[in-house]
């Protein structure tokens, strides 16, 4: 073992036997810390990341959100909408600008989610 999986399993060792309530823990081992990996299987199937969007529907959600969210940042902001004129319904243009860019990025959430994205 190396010198963190020793310091590791010192701890617990040490919270293990210093509790009252060893009914809540289960039998400690160093199996149950760091099991061994299994060899036996080599043909584990390897799976795509699910962090990637896997249909057509969930790329166009990503790029959608992304783009839009990149216009409430402050290179866009401070560049298109950062004015108080023209008021819309009463409101500065800079709040009117972000309510419907955060609508739209809602709207795109509940798109996806929809589509089972």
């Amino acid at each position: 073992m190396d010198g963190w999986t020793r310091i590791t399993t010192a701890w617990l060792r040490f919270l293990h036997s210093s509790t009252r309530f060893d009914y809540f823990l289960p039998p400690f081992s160093d199996d149950a810390i760091m099991p061994e990996p299994d060899r036996t299987n080599d043909s584990y199937p390897e799976y795509r990341s699910h962090y990637r969007p896997r249909t057509r529907h969930g790329w166009t959600a990503v790029i959608l959100f992304v783009a839009l969210f990149a216009l409430t940042q402050p290179p866009f902001v401070s560049s298109l909408a950062n004015r108080i004129e023209p008021t819309i319904l009463g409101m500065p243009f800079l709040y009117v600008y972000l309510l419907v860019i955060y609508v739209a990025l809602i709207g795109v959430l509940i798109w996806a989610r929809r589509r089972d994205v």
